[in-house]
């Protein structure tokens, strides 16, 4: 009987991060040192040390570095959802919306020292979970991404979940995969590839499903049962 993989190597996403000051002091040294030496080379101690607390003192707000580990990669992505909202205007076309929030979102994941220092310096336990072994992660993502374009994007939820599981899975590529024959260190570049995919992958979904708008003008009730694609044919409507 197997159990269930944990999201990340370091254990199960945190969805709270413990409040306080201290508790703040504790993830900002450990991102600084972090971003200097990655996880495995980096102690609890030095944490502590870097914090300017005692262990003692530390091991109140987090039991281990692993817990550490959790709860700043739980700040770094709510900090990421936080920078997106501005990003989105009242009466804005959920698609056009729907592209800018993914073009921001891959430009902050892909340049984030932090990222970058984790795929050097972890990689080989990072790998799997980005690989052969990245369904809960993966998952876990594209359903908060499918979320985020529903609520604040205004996506028809079917759209959304495509849209979201396209991003999440390019993200992980670029992050694995730099470099390839598109530059996407170039925010002008990755727009123009972020907006020929999302417009296919939405003109393509609505001509398979129903005859919408590609802008998404109208939005469609989500499936019962939570965001997910329309399979049922007797939903197109025809002109």
């Amino acid at each position: 009987m197997s159990t269930a993989l944990p999201v990340t190597p370091w254990g199960p996403i945190e969805t709270d991060v413990p409040p306080g000051q201290t508790a703040q002091r504790i993830l900002d040294a450990a991102a600084r040192l972090f971003e200097a030496r990655g996880i495995s080379a980096t102690t609890v101690e030095q944490i502590a040390r870097e914090a300017g607390i005692s262990r003692v003192w530390l091991y109140r707000h987090f039991a281990n570095r692993d817990a550490i580990v959790r709860s700043l990669l739980s700040r770094e992505a709510m900090r990421l959802l936080a920078g997106l909202a501005p990003r989105v205007g009242p009466g804005s076309d959920p698609v056009e919306a729907a592209i800018e929030v993914a073009a921001t979102a891959l430009e902050q994941i892909c340049q984030k020292p932090l990222v970058r220092k984790l795929l050097e310096t972890e990689h080989d336990i990072l790998l799997p979970f980005l690989t052969t072994r990245a369904g809960p992660l993966l998952e876990f993502w594209v359903r908060a991404a499918a979320r985020y374009f529903v609520d604040a994007v205004q996506l028809d939820a079917a759209d959304a979940l495509v849209v979201a599981e396209w991003l999440v899975r390019v993200a992980t590529s670029v992050l694995l995969t730099p470099i390839a024959a598109v530059d996407l260190d170039n925010p002008r570049t990755l727009r123009r590839f972020v907006a020929g995919g999302i417009q296919a992958l939405v003109r393509h979904h609505t001509e398979g499903g129903t005859n919408r708008p590609v802008s998404g003008s109208h939005r469609v009730a989500p499936a019962s049962g939570g965001v997910g694609p329309r399979s049922d044919p007797r939903a197109s409507t025809h002109d």
